[in-house]
């Protein structure tokens, strides 16, 4: 896939996609006991769309950012703040 692909996927309108045109979340699976470059493209290849899923039946769609910290991180420091 290339970077003009993705971006054209990125572009995707979730509120006007086909949804049936969507992969659903619980069918991807990815080898875990592999390298993480090696599990990005296992994700990207199954997704179709890696921003745009199925989620219980609901159409979702994704945003990456490429120089911030992960969700885990993100969780923790709400969590702190709000014991705070």
């Amino acid at each position: 896939m290339t970077i003009q692909e993705l971006e054209q996927l990125k572009a995707v309108d979730i509120r006007t996609v086909d949804k049936s045109s969507l992969v659903d979340m619980k069918d991807i699976a990815v080898n875990l006991n592999t390298d993480r470059q090696k599990r990005i493209i296992q994700f990207i290849e199954k997704a179709q769309n890696p921003y745009c899923l199925i989620i219980n039946g609901i159409a979702v769609k994704f945003a990456f950012a490429e120089n911030s910290c992960g969700l885990e991180e993100r969780l923790k420091g709400y969590l702190k703040r709000k014991v705070e």
